[in-house]
């Protein structure tokens, strides 16, 4: 997979073939990981960029597998408001 593939051309793929990037980037970035550590690979920003893929994957992964569930909005103030004016109006007795 080359790095330069965007947010939309990884969301135009299908959950098979992301999966099957992951578990492919997954094995290059642990080669590159030795190859780092035993001084054999010198291009260490390619290792980086490969490693940010992997969220990138994973994020328009779990945006397919789990589609955000429709929130339903209760009408009247929101928490936030109803929490200041409890406490600018205290109750004495």
């Amino acid at each position: 997979m080359t790095p330069t593939l965007t947010m939309e051309e990884l969301r135009k793929m299908n959950i098979a073939d992301l999966q099957r990037e992951v578990r492919s980037l997954r094995e290059i970035c642990a080669k590159m990981r030795l190859g780092i550590q035993l001084q054999k690979e010198k291009d260490t920003a390619k290792y980086q960029r490969q490693r940010r893929t992997i969220p990138r994957l994973l994020t328009v992964l779990g945006e397919k597998s789990h589609p955000p569930s429709p929130r339903l909005r209760r009408a009247g103030k929101s928490r936030k408001s109803r929490k200041s004016l409890k406490r600018s109006s205290p109750v004495k007795p």
